[in-house]
């Protein structure tokens, strides 16, 4: 048997149609969109099992079609999905893809983000922060109140400090714990340099 187009397709019988459905699926070849909806519903999970095992990119029409232990599979293989893809996520699905992301330190581009829930920005967020990734100060008030702490602490031990232009991403109490933790910070540094200098001096006036 041999490739036929889509209009010689149409012409066929009902059963020629079947068995050259068949023979196309025992080619393992890549089907396109006409082609892969001829396919039964058996034929598509088989398809695309197929593909998984290789690692292979689903097409649109494939990954919309796919039952969700293969989206499962498919963002564990392939550690990241398309933004298209994404979108398609059930909520189940994005949570299990935001804490796969994070654990292998993939983040989600903003306008990923901007499609969560609120539920899942503060998931995402929190993931981000443990792993850790970089989390943009925009997403600070998704972070449970330890990390929001936490995220300051590393701010200010990293010698980081936070534009006043970015103030308002603070609410006032982590504002005022941000601001007092830098003052004692760069008094204790202020000191920590003043004993240095005198040390410094005391050596250089025993020589």
């Amino acid at each position: 048997m041999h490739s036929i187009s889509k209009d010689n397709y149409l012409k066929l019988s009902q059963k020629e149609k079947e068995d050259y459905i068949s023979y196309l699926m025992s080619l393992n070849l890549p089907l396109d969109n006409f082609f892969f909806s001829q396919l039964s519903k058996e034929q598509k999970e088989e398809y695309i099992d197929f593909k998984l095992e290789r690692a292979s990119w689903l097409e649109d029409y494939e990954f919309i079609t796919a039952t969700k232990k293969q989206k499962q599979r498919y963002i564990y293989r392939k550690r990241y999905v398309t933004e298209k893809e994404f979108s398609k996520l059930d909520d189940d699905l994005k949570e299990y893809y935001i804490e796969n992301s994070a654990i292998k330190k993939i983040q989600l581009s903003n306008q990923e983000f901007e499609k969560l829930t609120d539920k899942l920005k503060t998931m995402y967020a929190n993931f981000t922060f443990e792993y850790p990734l970089v989390l943009h100060i925009n997403k600070f008030k998704y972070l449970n109140k330890e990390n929001k702490k936490n995220y300051i602490d590393k701010l200010l031990q990293k010698g980081l400090s936070i534009p006043k232009g970015q103030f308002h991403f603070l609410d006032k109490k982590y504002l005022d714990y941000y601001l007092k933790s830098k003052k004692e910070m760069e008094e204790k540094n202020y000191k920590l340099n003043e004993f240095r200098i005198l040390v410094k001096n005391i050596i250089k006036e025993s020589y």
